[in-house]
């Protein structure tokens, strides 16, 4: 188990790539259930939590799932999606958790976390995010790094967009 999060870690800081992760069902199942009540947390503490909101996790985690899945079937890869998604949710749970004590900080001592100064501090965690999840699906596809990071562009492009068309947003 410390193996794994060290390997997720070392993914997060870019010093290993998803190859190095066993193909398991379970683990990228076992990833999915940190992965939720983790963003769930993020999103109450961030005053985000509604029916909404929680609707639009849903989908976005169902579209990312499906989004690599397509990506590496596009590239006839999609014997590496487990290790692929499982180096994205590690990763993406690690990120979540650097972000976290300072967001616990500022939650309890009443700061706002969507106002200056904490709101850079997410802007620079999403950041991380993007650039990490550019760098695992670029090790995936065995490509450039800056194919992945247009992926992960797309990716949030299109998340956007179907949120928008499948959720009414609340007046």
């Amino acid at each position: 188990m410390l193996q794994l999060a060290q390997a997720f870690v070392e993914i997060a800081l870019r010093r290993r790539g998803p190859e190095s992760l066993p193909d398991s069902s379970f683990l990228v199942a076992g990833l999915l259930a940190v992965y939720a009540p983790l963003g769930l947390i993020v999103m109450a503490m961030l005053d985000e939590l509604s029916g909404h909101n929680l609707l639009a996790f849903v989908i976005d985690t169902a579209l990312y799932v499906a989004f690599v899945f397509a990506i590496l079937r596009f590239f006839k890869l999609e014997r590496r999606f487990r290790q692929t998604m499982s180096a994205l949710l590690g990763a993406d749970i690690c990120i979540t958790l650097a972000y976290l004590p300072v967001a616990v900080v500022g939650w309890s001592l009443g700061a706002n976390l969507i106002e200056p100064p904490l709101v850079y501090l997410y802007l620079v965690a999403y950041l991380w995010w993007v650039y990490i999840a550019g760098f695992v699906l670029a090790r995936s596809l065995s490509q450039a790094l800056i194919v992945g990071l247009m992926f992960v562009i797309l990716f949030i492009l299109t998340s956007f967009s179907v949120r928008d068309l499948l959720i009414q947003t609340p007046s």
